[in-house]
């Protein structure tokens, strides 16, 4: 018996559903599943209306229960897919993700040990248009994506959302990298984004911060200087030097979006 059917078939073990967001992820979904399908107990798939073919992909493979549901946030929509799961423990992937061999081996050896005390940090590794980046203030990334699914929900923050476990519950970290294929092309950074700074703009537009515009010059060059120099983004190359300049501008123009929300400027 392989160590897979091991955890499978032994009542004490924890079992594990992984749940994914989607909506047009045709270009992603597939290396995602393809990480995950033959050893964990579930799959759940969130799917916001796709017009491609994610749901075609998704469908195609075997353990994968596809909800097509309306967007209700991001917290919120994970938070839908967790109620439908029927494991002990949740593993929370985004499409644009997947679980390494390495990593994938070290959940197999800690799953007999999945008692619903415990919380695990996973440690994702980006690829940025192409290139492995091991600087720039995104390597290490720990993320909160293996917990209990009875003492753990997802907060409904506008954007950059967190899962929220009891206090009693322990957290651990794994060492092994979740992979996370992040942007493909400088035009995917960009896209999202515009996409976060204006999630970003409402919050800090609803917030009781003043002098918009001088937090966003300071958070602009404060913002490269970290990412590039303080974090040596240099060492990681151009794709370093865009990161630092995008993430500096972006620092910038979500402060601008909530200057423009406040005065009534769309």
């Amino acid at each position: 018996m392989t160590l897979q059917d091991l955890c499978r078939y032994t009542k004490e073990v924890g079992t594990i559903t992984v749940v994914i967001i989607t909506k047009n992820e045709e270009c992603n979904i597939e290396r995602c599943l393809k990480s995950i399908h033959d050893w964990v107990d579930e799959i759940i798939i969130m799917d916001s209306h796709s017009t491609d073919r994610t749901p075609e992909i998704c469908r195609s493979f075997d353990r994968v229960t596809f909800y097509d549901t309306d967007w209700l946030g991001y917290g919120a929509t994970k938070n839908l897919g967790n109620s439908k799961a029927h494991s002990d423990y949740i593993l929370s992937l985004d499409a644009d993700e997947a679980i390494s061999e390495e990593l994938k081996q070290e959940i197999l050896q800690l799953q007999p040990q999945l008692d619903g005390t415990t919380a695990f940090y996973l440690n994702r590794l980006v690829n940025y248009c192409g290139r492995w980046i091991y600087h720039s203030g995104w390597h290490p990334d720990y993320q909160l994506r293996l917990f209990p699914k009875a003492t753990s929900h997802w907060n409904e923050a506008k954007v950059h959302e967190k899962v929220i476990v009891q206090d009693n519950t322990q957290t651990n970290r794994l060492k092994s990298p979740l992979y996370h294929y992040t942007y493909h092309t400088l035009s995917d950074h960009l896209e999202r984004l515009n996409l976060y700074t204006s999630l970003d703009g409402e919050r800090l537009a609803e917030s009781k911060k003043n002098f918009l515009v001088i937090r966003g010059l300071i958070s602009f060059f404060s913002r490269f200087l970290k990412h590039y120099f303080l974090k040596r983004g240099f060492l990681d190359g151009f794709e370093g030097f865009c990161i630092a300049s995008l993430s500096a501008f972006a620092g910038f123009v979500r402060y601008l979006k909530a200057y423009h929300l406040r005065k009534g400027i769309r």
